[in-house]
């Protein structure tokens, strides 16, 4: 929700509260807002929306590193990401670990390897996984 129309609601609650003396519960439940998301709109009165998903963090991968990679799986296409891994640091091609790599780019699937190589949950009660 915009903060504007936010702000909007909340000054709107408030007035009528402190005007007609009911509680801002009850004008709450006449209008359908649930009493949690009020008081937090409350406590983010006057304040710009912030989520914390834009703000890249250090250790995102950037894409010419995602590009190294990708580059560097087109040249052995039939390494698994960890083996891959292990050769691009040899390779001085990059640094990090297997999760990274893993992590950060999607490898696309083989070419006429379908399902093969793809791990799989068991059946509920049993444990592990099973290759296909």
């Amino acid at each position: 929700m915009e903060p504007d129309l936010r702000d909007a609601v909340v000054d709107f609650i408030r007035h009528w509260a402190e005007k007609t003396g009911l509680a801002i519960e009850r004008l709450l439940e006449w209008l359908g807002l649930s009493v949690g998301k009020f008081y937090e709109w409350r406590q983010r009165y006057g304040r710009t929306n912030q989520h914390n998903g834009s703000v890249p963090r250090d250790f995102w991968l950037q894409t010419w590193e995602k590009q190294a990679i990708l580059d560097f799986q087109q040249l052995y296409p039939l390494e698994g990401y960890r083996r891959l891994t292990y050769m691009m640091i040899d390779a001085r091609t990059r640094r990090g670990g297997c999760s990274s790599a893993r992590r950060g780019v999607v490898f696309p699937p083989r070419a006429g390897s379908g399902d093969r190589g793809r791990l799989h949950a068991d059946h509920p009660g049993t444990r592990g996984f099973r290759r296909r």
